[in-house]
C-alpha cells in the first residue's frame, strides 16, 4: 500500500507493511523541491517508481539503513 499526501511544498509518501492484508506498520518518506528523502519499502518499489516518474527528482538521500529507507 502506498499513499501520497500533499502538504503544499512537501509530498509525503506513506507505505504500509501489511499482515493478513491489514496495515501492520507504516514507513514514511518525502519529496521536496527536487529531493527524494528515503525511498520506502521494497514491496512497494513498483508503486514508488511509478509515482516518482512524474516528479522532477534531482537528488535522493538515504538517511539510514532500514527496510523502509532502502535504495531503489
Amino acid at each position: 500500500m502506498l499513499k501520497m499526501i500533499d502538504h503544499d511544498d512537501v509530498l509525503e509518501f506513506k507505505a504500509a507493511r501489511t499482515f493478513f492484508k491489514k496495515p501492520f506498520y507504516f514507513g514514511h518518506f518525502f519529496y521536496i523541491d527536487g529531493l527524494l528523502i528515503d525511498t520506502g519499502f521494497d514491496h512497494v518499489k513498483n508503486e514508488v517508481l511509478e509515482a516518482v516518474k512524474k516528479l522532477p527528482v534531482q537528488n535522493i538521500v538515504i538517511t539510514h539503513q532500514h527496510e523502509d529507507h532502502r535504495q531503489l
